[in-house]
């Protein structure tokens, strides 16, 4: 559930957490009834996490509106990312209120540094953000999502997870139909793009983390990092890897903005 991630310079980033209670849904209440003080800080540290992610994900859908305003995107587009910047506040609030309840304290994000997030307009760092931020982070997120909705015993998180997974997969589904457009529009040279989706599978595909503490807390939404590299790598054979050769070995079109409004 880590969303689409905010990437600046090629970093990831995202905001500290800090102690307020205004970001988290009153509304969410999970059950903390016998649970021990150590397993509900290490839950609401996982929370914390996601919900830190997600209030990123709010920053890098920002941007990705105005990136689609400077391509002359259709607006079918702007309307799905104007949506999904509302859908990622949602998951952020949720996701906080699940660490908030653990926690027994409000938590929730502090400032999030922006420094360098609009530095210039590159068609081909744009594409490459999207690919990278969208067409992988967002169908990551997706998968990671409904896993963790199988083996959740709480049905208030199991039902926050149930919005997670359906959201994002719509916000998959944009990235791929823009990362279609962009290359049917021939904003970018194809064989750019093909050598930049190369170097990202590769970067995916090499990718991984250690086992980590989280291992026994599926019961409570949280996918292990052992799982998440799985679920990455299923992504890459399943999903990223066909659509983006789909994408890319499709007859690109000589299309003006007007006549791609049905993207």
């Amino acid at each position: 559930m880590t969303g689409r991630p905010f990437l600046v310079h090629g970093d990831s980033r995202r905001a500290e957490r800090a102690n307020r209670s205004d970001w988290a849904d009153r509304h969410v209440s999970p059950d903390v009834s016998g649970l021990s003080p150590s397993l509900r800080a290490r839950l609401a540290r996982a929370w914390a996490r996601i919900g830190l992610m997600e209030h990123a994900s709010i920053a890098a859908f920002a941007r990705f509106t105005m990136h689609l305003l400077a391509l002359g995107a259709p607006p079918s587009l702007l309307d799905s990312a104007q949506q999904a910047i509302g859908d990622e506040t949602n998951h952020a609030r949720l996701a906080f209120a699940l660490c908030s309840a653990y926690q027994g304290a409000g938590v929730g994000p502090d400032a999030l540094a922006i420094d360098g997030a609009l530095d210039g307009f590159d068609v081909r760092q744009v594409t490459a953000t999207l690919f990278r931020e969208g067409c992988i982070g967002e169908t990551v997120a997706a998968m990671e999502a409904r896993e963790a909705i199988d083996d959740t015993r709480d049905p208030v998180v199991r039902q926050v997870l149930v919005v997670i997974a359906r959201d994002e997969l719509r916000h998959a589904e944009l990235a791929w139909r823009t990362f279609a457009w962009v290359i049917a529009s021939r904003r970018v040279d194809p064989t750019w793009v093909r050598d930049e989706v190369a170097r990202a599978l590769s970067e995916i595909a090499s990718s991984g983390h250690a086992a980590n503490a989280n291992e026994d807390l599926r019961a409570f939404g949280i996918v292990s990092e052992t799982r998440r590299d799985a679920i990455r790598r299923e992504a890459l054979w399943r999903v990223i890897r066909p659509c983006a050769r789909a994408v890319l070995e499709r007859e690109p079109a000589r299309c003006s903005t007007s006549s791609t409004t049905s993207a």
